[in-house]
């Protein structure tokens, strides 16, 4: 690969990653926590009482 193809891969694949998270970025933006009761927070409570 060439130094130009590696560049525009590199830069392709963070625009999609970042699109990817925008509704997450965009909830913590809003100060809001996305967790809900059938979170992996929900999930690990059984195993705390031990």
């Amino acid at each position: 690969m060439t130094k130009k193809q590696l560049l525009l891969v590199g830069g392709a694949s963070i625009v999609v990653a970042v699109l990817a998270h925008a509704l997450f970025f965009y909830e913590t933006a809003a100060g809001r926590f996305m967790a809900g009761p059938n979170d992996g927070l929900g999930q690990i409570l059984p195993f705390k009482h031990f």
